[in-house]
């Protein structure tokens, strides 16, 4: 079996946690660690690609990309969404799963996805029915119900989301286009497409066709598997 390697050193450039490296070490240490590093792997031959960040910054990454040069000319560096203006390849966290993301790449630099499984569903696991990455002015998930009589109705949602400030996330509900709920909260279900919470809303409805939409209302919204009315009845995973 062949196995090509990306290659990660450091986390953050700067504090990203109180006691990481990036705050207690990484200004009087990077160099000599990541020369150690470099001499260490760099005849490994599964290693294709080096990465020296996550989502951190500053011009320290100009100075990280030329001992890199320096001392490993044979491979490129990048990085996820961490002094992308100085990297070999760009590599893009999270924003590289919007739909519309490919059509805007930059013209001159080569791209990687270093954070991109959620919401293509390369695996079952990530399996839902929305763009998470999308953003709030993104069409959202619709159901379109047709009904004998007026009358209020059970909107069930089902969902999964694991916001980092445990605040879950908030989406906007339209009926019929009149917005019902303009932050309705999708509270924290423990982790991302492995636990699943449903989430129950009164709505007052019409007889015949109604549009019910779940807009994002921040900055990303959950993992909307299915709105339905009723029981639920999707067991695919």
């Amino acid at each position: 079996m062949g196995i090509m390697v990306m290659d990660e050193i450091f986390d953050g450039w700067k504090k990203k946690a109180k006691h990481d490296y990036g705050v207690r070490y990484f200004k009087e240490w990077w160099r000599k660690d990541l020369t150690d590093w470099i001499k260490r792997d760099r005849n490994h031959p599964a290693v294709v690609i080096y990465s020296v960040g996550n989502e951190t910054g500053g011009s320290v990454g100009k100075d990280i990309v030329e001992l890199f040069h320096q001392l490993d000319p044979s491979r490129p560096v990048t990085s996820g969404h961490s002094g992308s203006e100085f990297m070999d390849i760009h590599g893009v966290n999270g924003a590289s799963e919007k739909t519309n993301y490919i059509n805007n790449l930059p013209k001159d630099k080569v791209f990687i996805g270093t954070e991109n499984t959620h919401t293509w569903q390369v695996r079952g696991y990530y399996r839902s029915k929305t763009w998470y990455r999308d953003g709030k002015n993104k069409a959202g998930l619709s159901l379109t119900k047709d009904l004998t009589e007026n009358g209020p109705e059970t909107l069930n949602i089902r969902y999964s989301c694991n916001s980092t400030n445990n605040n879950g996330r908030v989406v906007k509900l339209i009926v019929n286009g009149e917005t019902i709920q303009s932050e309705l909260l999708l509270p924290n279900t423990g982790s991302w497409g492995k636990h699943w919470a449903t989430v129950s809303v009164k709505i007052q409805i019409k007889r015949g066709a109604n549009t019910i939409q779940l807009v994002n209302a921040g900055i990303g919204g959950a993992y909307i598997d299915e709105i339905f009315f009723g029981k639920y009845t999707n067991t695919t995973k």
